[in-house]
């Protein structure tokens, strides 16, 4: 009887060590996304989060929030926001935006709200010490990338989903790799037409590729296609067919009199 009192007094206290710990590291996580928050003003991006939580115990942690984020004079709306990580080197990281984005202002970027996303991918080792020219140059130097092990993403009809990398291109502008699922993708493209993203001879054009890329799903009868999405020079590649343009991402310098690039 002793030997079990003993050993039930052991996993007592074990749990609460566990537990205390898990708060503990959970208020660190808060005290570190808030200070990352403080630390972008000073590099022209504004911030503000609601409702911030950390919560999800005795599992992984999941950082909850809402919020709006305002960069390079582009406004997003994040209704719902779930980060789920350890936040160290090498740890596995999922983000998710279960009531999708929307872009307010200006409104030529709207086009680019969508309704959800889901991304898991690895916490690089090499992760760039702040969102700096001079550490952004370092990084892309070094040609590091961002593996990407699985993503959705889903506008209105439109449904992606796959893998890839994220990286850097010579002029610190995001690029990207993926090899993409895509469904919906004929009623997509026809908003892009109707929103002017899209001219009359590119909607057509584009219809005509995509139905000869398009297959059969055999399990749900939709229209599928398996290709390369690419982002390069600011383009978004649809397979061979160019979508759209991006806007540029200006990174602030760290010294404001140092413009060596």
């Amino acid at each position: 009887m002793r030997k079990l009192w003993a050993f039930l007094f052991l996993i007592i206290l074990m749990a609460g060590a566990y537990g205390g710990g898990w708060v503990w590291y959970a208020g660190q996580i808060k005290t570190q996304v808030t200070a990352f928050i403080e630390d972008t003003r000073q590099n022209y991006i504004q911030i503000a989060l609601r409702d911030l939580q950390v919560n999800n115990f005795p599992f992984t942690p999941t950082v909850q929030a809402s919020g709006r984020v305002e960069a390079n004079g582009v406004i997003y709306d994040v209704p719902s926001l779930q980060i789920k990580s350890l936040f160290l080197n090498n740890a596995l990281l999922e983000i998710s935006l279960p009531q999708g984005l929307s872009i307010p202002s200006p409104s030529a970027m709207a086009i680019w709200s969508f309704d959800f996303l889901n991304l898991k991918t690895t916490i690089p080792a090499s992760i760039p010490a702040g969102l700096y020219v001079e550490d952004m140059r370092a990084w892309q130097a070094r040609n590091n990338v961002i593996p990407i092990h699985d993503f959705k993403i889903a506008k209105r009809e439109f449904i992606m989903s796959g893998t890839g990398e994220f990286f850097l291109d010579e002029n610190l502008q995001p690029a990207g790799v993926f090899q993409s699922n895509v469904t919906g993708h004929m009623g997509f493209v026809q908003t892009l037409a109707a929103e002017g993203v899209l001219s009359t001879r590119e909607m057509l054009l584009a219809t005509t590729v995509l139905s000869g890329l398009s297959q059969k799903s055999q399990d749900t009868g939709a229209q599928t296609i398996s290709l390369t999405t690419m982002i390069e020079n600011q383009t978004l590649y649809l397979g061979p067919l160019k979508v759209a343009s991006l806007p540029s991402v200006r990174w602030p310098w760290r010294i404001a009199t140092d413009r060596r690039l």
